[in-house]
C-alpha cells in the first residue's frame, strides 16, 4: 500500500535521529574487511537491489501486517527518497513483517545490505518494542538478527543486540547497553566466510563472532524487517544482495 506522507507525520514520535546502515556480508577472503571502509558493498555480482524508487512496493517484497500498523513507500524520505516505512501501531500484538520472497545460497560467498533509520523505538513507557532486521534459514532453523530497542521505561537511550542463532547449541548473543549512537549513518554489517565463521559488525568495530567451524547460515537465505510493539516505526532503503 502508499503511505500517506500526512499518517507518517502523525505516526512518528520525535525521539531519536538515528539513521542506522545495517550491512550483512559475506566474502569468500579473509577477515581483511574488519575495522575496514564502511562503504564497502561487497561482492560485485548483483543479485538483487532495490532503492523502493517506486510508488509501490516491489512484488520480491511479501508484506505482512498482524494487529495493526503500516507498510508503504513514503516518497518524500530516504538515501536519496524514496523509501520502504514499516510501524506497528498503539497495541502490544501489533507487527508489521516484510520479507524478502527471495532466499539466496551463501554458497561463495554472500551479501545483505540495507539502510535504515530509526523514527522511534517504541513508546516511552514500554521496553520491548523493537526493529530488528533479519537473514533467516528456513532450512535449518538458524537467524542472525540485530534488535534496535528502548533500553529502559522512560528512555530515549537505545540497546542494541547481535544474535547469532545456528540452529543448535551453541547460540551466542551481545548486547550494546544504554548507547546514544549519534545523528547520521552507522553500519551494522553481517558477515558469513566460507570456512563457516559469521561476525557482527557495527561502525567498522566487530560486535560478536561465531566459535570456529559453526555454522549460521548455509542456503534459503532470506531477509526479513521487522517492526513489532507499541509505536515503533523505522524507514529502510537501499536494499542490495550481492556476492
Amino acid at each position: 500500500m502508499l503511505f500517506l506522507r500526512e499518517t507518517i507525520q502523525n505516526r512518528l514520535l520525535p525521539l531519536c535521529g538515528l539513521i542506522a546502515i545495517l550491512t550483512f556480508t559475506a566474502s569468500c577472503g579473509s577477515d581483511s574487511n574488519i575495522g575496514g571502509n564502511s562503504t564497502d558493498p561487497g561482492g560485485t555480482n548483483i543479485l538483487y537491489q532495490d532503492d523502493f524508487a517506486g510508488t509501490t512496493l516491489a512484488t520480491a517484497w511479501t508484506p505482512t501486517i498482524f494487529g495493526g500498523g503500516a507498510i508503504g513507500i513514503d516518497a518524500t524520505t530516504g538515501q536519496p527518497a524514496p523509501s520502504l516505512y514499516i510501524q506497528s501501531d498503539s497495541t502490544w500484538t501489533s507487527q508489521s513483517l516484510v520479507k524478502l520472497s527471495q532466499p539466496y545460497s551463501n554458497v561463495g560467498g554472500v551479501s545483505f545490505s540495507i539502510q535504515v533509520q530509526i523514527d522511534n523505538p517504541g513508546s516511552a513507557d514500554k521496553i520491548l518494542d523493537a526493529i530488528r532486521i533479519t537473514v533467516h534459514d528456513q532450512a535449518r532453523g538458524s537467524a542472525a538478527v540485530v534488535t534496535i530497542s528502548r533500553y529502559q521505561v522512560g528512555s530515549n537511550i537505545l540497546k542494541i543486540t547481535y544474535d547469532l542463532y545456528p540452529g543448535s547449541s551453541p547460540w551466542q548473543q551481545v548486547r550494546e547497553w544504554n548507547i546514544a549512537l549519534s545523528p547520521g549513518f552507522h553500519e551494522f554489517r553481517y558477515t558469513v566466510y566460507p570456512d563457516g565463521k559469521a561476525k557482527w559488525f557495527r561502525d567498522g568495530i566487530q560486535r560478536i563472532s561465531t566459535y570456529t567451524g559453526v555454522q549460521v547460515l548455509e542456503a534459503d537465505l532470506e531477509l526479513h524487517l521487522n517492526v513489532s510493539g507499541v509505536d515503533a516505526a523505522a524507514h529502510f532503503d537501499n536494499v542490495l544482495v550481492s556476492r
